[in-house]
């Protein structure tokens, strides 16, 4: 969280001391093995709509929250999932690394397995595919870097109308 915060507010500082930059922002996903009160567990945090997947036994499970207004209406009952993935909104963030001197990223913790396989993305990756594509690349490759790269190149082949960033840890 505090790296988070510090990313934060480099990124304003930046935009704040040249003209040319102003309104600049980002999204993150970050993921980390931690010790809570003497138990390894992993800790997620994300502003904005980059994305942390956990599979685990096949079963591919989000660990972030998405910070955009179709993300909000899903929260609150009002849409769907389904319907969340081609509302005109969907793209519109609420909350974005670098816009305001001071953020609040998203931040969960959960449990950790031997054979977990993590996937930190962008939009322009989840955006393109379907959970079960995505949970099935994971596990179609042993090593994590062809998994990302089958993966990124994957979602350019479904259209790749967006950055495609994929980083993949077992």
């Amino acid at each position: 969280v505090d790296a988070v915060r510090a990313a934060n507010r480099a990124v304003w500082e930046q935009a704040d001391a040249d003209p040319d930059l102003h309104g600049m922002g980002t999204t993150i996903a970050a993921a980390a093995q931690v010790t809570i009160r003497g138990e390894e567990r992993l800790a997620i945090v994300n502003v904005g709509d980059s994305r942390a997947y956990r599979l685990r036994g096949g079963q591919l499970s989000r660990l972030s929250s998405d910070h955009s207004v179709a993300a909000d209406l899903v929260r609150a009952g009002e849409l769907s999932e389904a319907d969340a993935r081609t509302h005109p909104d969907r793209h519109v963030l609420t909350r974005v690394l670098g816009v305001r001197p001071d953020i609040e990223p998203y931040v969960a913790d959960g449990d950790l397995a031997r054979a977990d396989r993590l996937l930190l993305c962008s939009d322009g990756l989840f955006n393109e595919l379907a959970d079960d594509e995505i949970a099935a690349t994971l596990g179609a490759f042993a090593d994590p870097d062809a998994a990302a790269d089958a993966l990124v190149q994957l979602a350019k082949d479904h259209g790749g109308s967006d950055n495609i960033t994929a980083v993949v840890v077992d």
